[in-house]
This record gives structure tokens, sequence and C-alpha cells, in this order.
């Protein structure tokens, strides 16, 4: 048995009421950070939603894509994270966290990344909170999520960085020299 289990067995089996407070103040610490990630969801799926819109040019095409992407799952980690919300007799939010502004592609892709990387410590502390009232099939479900947007923050990574390679340009003049120009695509 885990040192939570016979916490949580021996709240059951004592009636100090202040102990058994201890387990619903962890109980409304998770749900609190329940409402704080399907905030950051609803930002997720508005923040990709504005800077895919933006990403005009070709050369963004594969980002912009990704971007489309991500925001059905963002919709459905929401949709669990309300549901769970409400199963744990509490009101889901409807406000989202502020989208960052970026007002140039190399801004988007920065905030992009800071969102998914936020994203995976919030879910990680969420999930270490379910196990701490015992709700390992939350966990199981977090975890998931974890799994999710570390796929998104490593395939961000990879498309923004397929973007950084550099181009060089060799060009015969004629002369038997060639002329070397060298440079990288930009990103912003």
């Amino acid at each position: 048995m885990t040192p939570i289990q016979q916490l949580q067995l021996f709240a059951v089996e004592t009636p100090d009421v202040e102990f058994k407070s201890l387990l619903g103040a962890e109980r409304e610490a998770l749900l609190a950070g329940l409402n704080h990630d399907l905030a950051c969801e609803y930002q997720a799926m508005l923040m990709y939603t504005h800077y895919s819109a933006k990403l005009t040019d070709p050369i963004y095409s594969k980002v912009r894509e990704l971007f489309i992407l991500i925001i059905p799952e963002n919709m459905r980690h929401a949709r669990f994270l309300a549901d769970k919300i409400v199963t744990l007799n509490g009101e889901p939010t409807t406000l989202p966290r502020l989208v960052p502004t970026a007002l140039q592609p190399r801004e988007m892709f920065n905030q992009a990344l800071i969102v998914q990387r936020r994203a995976i410590g919030y879910y990680s502390n969420r999930a270490e909170q379910a196990m701490t009232v015992g709700d390992s099939d939350l966990k199981a479900s977090l975890v998931s999520f974890i799994v999710d947007e570390t796929r998104h923050k490593d395939e961000l990574e990879h498309k923004i960085n397929d973007l950084k390679f550099e181009h060089t340009i060799y060009q015969n003049d004629g002369d038997g020299d060639e002329s070397i120009e060298s440079y990288q695509l930009p990103i912003n």
C-alpha cells in the first residue's frame, strides 16, 4: 500500500475532521489546477487559430499546418478537463488565459514553444496532485496529455529548425570562378 493510500485509509477510519479536511484542501487545489489547465487549453486554441491565420507566407506553411492540427487536440483536452471538473463538483472556467501578442513569425514560434513547455509542466504537477487525492484514472489521462504536449513541442521544434537551415547558392560566372552566396532563411 502506498503512503497516499495509507493516508486515505487513515482519513476514512479517523473521525478527526481536521485531518479529513486536509484531503479536501488537496482536492480543492486539484480543482483550481484543472481550471488553470482548462484556461491554458482555451488560450492555446485561440493562439494557434490566430497565429495560423497570420502565417500567410508559403515558407511557413508546414508550421501553419501544425498549428492547425494541434487545435483539435487542445479541444479534446479542454472537453476532458471541463468534464472532470464537473465530476469533481467544480465549475469549469469559461475564460482563457491571455494570448501572447506576436507580430512576427519568430515571436509566434517562441510563444508556441513556451506554451507547450508550460503545459508539460502544468500537467506533470496536476498528475502528482491527482495521485495525492487518489485519482489514478485522472493521473493516467494527464500523463497522456503530457505525451501529447511533448509531441507538439518536439514537432514545433523540428518544423522551426527546418526553417533555419542555411542556403548556399553557387553561381558559375563563366570565367571558371564560382561565386558563393550564403544566407539564412528568415523566420521573422
